[in-house]
């Protein structure tokens, strides 16, 4: 299957997806605040879970060598943690942005059949100006997901 045909069969899920939440009640703008507060958190689960991990490394310098072992399993797996809440934070942000686009391709079609020129360029401005916001907040997400790979 081709990029093209797996955009479009995707693309289809989600709009099935949304019309089926906004039928329960849930706006696409409702699911997107949601998902930038996933993201959010799973960033914040995310630094604190690091933090936990670097304070266990810096008590590995004060470990006598017997224990070493012990140490060295406890921060392998704190390591692991640290890469799932990474995971974590990179599969939220994807989230963010996929409803954000919908929901932008969305006000597009909506701004274009707006009869009126004024209210129209209207929608188009408020339309380019939210878009930028947001991909600047994603930008942000993403900065901050990529500290927390190891240095290469």
């Amino acid at each position: 299957m081709n990029v093209l045909a797996c955009t479009s069969l995707l693309s289809g899920c989600a709009s099935t997806y949304y019309a089926a939440a906004e039928k329960l009640g849930y706006a696409k703008r409702d699911i997107l605040v949601s998902r930038v507060e996933d993201a959010r958190d799973a960033q914040t689960e995310a630094k604190e879970q690091f933090q936990d991990a670097l304070t266990q490394f810096l008590a590995l310098t004060q470990v006598a060598p017997g224990e070493i072992t012990t140490v060295y399993d406890k921060l392998n797996s704190e390591l692991k943690d640290c890469e799932s809440r990474a995971a974590a934070v990179r599969s939220r942000i994807q989230g963010v942005e996929n409803v954000g686009e919908t929901l932008f391709r969305e006000w597009a079609a909506e701004a274009a059949t707006i009869n009126d020129p004024d209210d129209r360029r209207e929608s188009e401005r408020l339309l380019r100006e939210t878009r930028a916001r947001a991909e600047g907040l994603v930008r942000t997400m993403h900065t901050a997901a990529d500290r927390m790979d190891p240095p290469s």
